[in-house]
C-alpha cells in the first residue's frame, strides 16, 4: 500500500479538493479517501490525472522508504519546538506509522 502525500501537493499547489475535482474529472469523495489514505487500490491512470493537475510526477504523490528518515528527523524537530502533544507530531508519527507497517508488509 503506499503513503500519498497529495493533499500537501494540492495546497502548495493552492488547489481545493473541489478545483482538483474539476481538473481531474475525479469524484471529490475518492479524492478526499485518497488524500488521507483510506483507499488502498489506485490506477497509475488516476495518479497521473492528479499528478497532471499538480503540475508534479506521479512519483511525488506518494511517500518512499527513502522518506523515513527525513520524517523521522522531521519528527524530531517538531517534538523539541512543538511538544509531543503537538498535532504536527501527531500527524508525522501516523506517517512514519504507515511507512513502517508497509515496509513489513
Amino acid at each position: 500500500m503506499l503513503t500519498f502525500v497529495i493533499k500537501e501537493k494540492r495546497v502548495d499547489a493552492k488547489l481545493s479538493l473541489k478545483k482538483l475535482s474539476k481538473i481531474t474529472g475525479l469524484n471529490e469523495k475518492f479524492l478526499f479517501e485518497l488524500e488521507n489514505n483510506y483507499i488502498e487500490s489506485v490506477s497509475y491512470v488516476e495518479l497521473e490525472l492528479i499528478a497532471k493537475a499538480l503540475n508534479v510526477r506521479v512519483r511525488d504523490l506518494y511517500y518512499t522508504l527513502g522518506d523515513y528518515e527525513m520524517l523521522r528527523r522531521k519528527l524530531h524537530i517538531a517534538i523539541d519546538e512543538k511538544g509531543v502533544n503537538s498535532i504536527e507530531v501527531r500527524k508525522i508519527s501516523i506517517l512514519l506509522d504507515e511507512l513502517f507497517n508497509n515496509m513489513n508488509e
